[in-house]
């Protein structure tokens, strides 16, 4: 029988290193018809200037979704349009932080119609920036954020196939137009994020090699000298400067070339009405197109958790 209660009074707190926990936030959404990844440019050392997910330190009293909810409105300002965390992974990797060992908890959501960010607390600037950017090194992340996001755009990807997640997406009706050109986007923009990650290997490893410790004390870093450019901008862009303007300097990649074959609209039709309880018809139509089509059926999300049979990518014509 082991006791209810522990006696031994050798412990001691000293005898163990100090770490912290933080939690990491990827929230992606589809403006513009790009898959977009949130993230914000640190105001603080390390890695001042460079760009990052969204997240910091669980307080004491916090529990860690509470935590991450907290950052998200401190360093964005649009956690009350994010309905839904799911927790992806934890990460702690020794070294993956300059200051000390911390281990971080990363959530991530998939969010329609989102507003711009506002960057706050210590981020400098938020922005909504497409996925396809990031693997040809336009946007260099700090500490291991590139890991992070490229296991959470390979659970995306691989999510959309056996849950309704693309359906978050969308509007709360839509059609199954609407739904496909949803999968297409999300599809086509991750496997150009994939194909880039596995071109580039250091993609996947901690991104913290310019600020490796040189002892075991916080804080010894050395600063980046200046600011890290996002995008084509000489400086980073305005918070305040409408979508529109932001999105001429950003899809880096809009004209590249992929392999990804959209999806045909009949089968595809097919497809998600034969999973049922995925797709429940609203009774209404959608408004007539400007282009003189015929209205569509309007639909919303069943009470379904797993699509069985799944929903696959197309696959390419040789």
């Amino acid at each position: 029988m082991y006791p209810c209660s522990v006696t031994n009074t050798s412990y001691n707190s000293s005898d163990y290193p100090d770490f912290a926990v933080t939690v990491d936030l990827l929230i992606f959404s589809v403006i513009n018809k790009t898959l977009r990844i949130l993230l914000i440019q640190r105001d603080e050392d390390p890695f001042r200037y460079s760009w990052a997910l969204p997240g910091g330190f669980v307080h004491e009293e916090e529990n860690l979704e509470s935590a991450a909810w907290r950052e998200l409105a401190e360093e964005t300002g649009i956690a009350n349009k994010v309905g839904h965390l799911e927790q992806l992974r934890t990460y702690g990797d020794a070294g993956r932080d300059p200051r000390m060992r911390v281990v971080s908890v990363a959530y991530f959501a998939a969010e329609y119609d989102l507003p711009e960010p506002q960057g706050g607390g210590d981020a400098k600037y938020a922005e909504h920036v497409p996925i396809v950017e990031i693997p040809n090194k336009s946007i260099k992340l700090a500490f291991d954020h590139r890991k992070i996001l490229t296991d959470a755009v390979e659970r995306l990807r691989n999510k959309i196939s056996y849950t309704p997640l693309a359906t978050q997406f969308c509007p709360e009706e839509f059609t199954i137009a609407q739904l496909r050109s949803t999968y297409d986007i999300i599809w086509r923009d991750t496997e150009k994020y994939l194909a880039g990650a596995k071109e580039h290997d250091d993609l996947r490893g901690p991104a913290s090699k310019p600020f490796e410790l040189k002892s075991a004390r916080p804080h010894s870093f050395q600063p980046v000298a200046a600011p890290v450019a996002l995008h084509l901008a000489t400086q980073p862009l305005k918070s305040e400067a409408p979508l529109a303007e932001k999105t001429s300097l950003s899809y880096l990649m809009q004209n590249e070339e992929t392999s990804y074959a959209k999806l045909d609209p009949g089968n595809f039709q097919r497809s998600v009405l034969q999973v049922d309880g995925f797709l429940e018809p609203t009774g209404k139509k959608s408004s007539p197109s400007t282009s003189g089509g015929r209205p569509a059926e309007l639909f919303t999300v069943g009470n379904l958790d797993q699509l069985s049979p799944p929903i696959r990518p197309k696959k390419p014509s040789k």
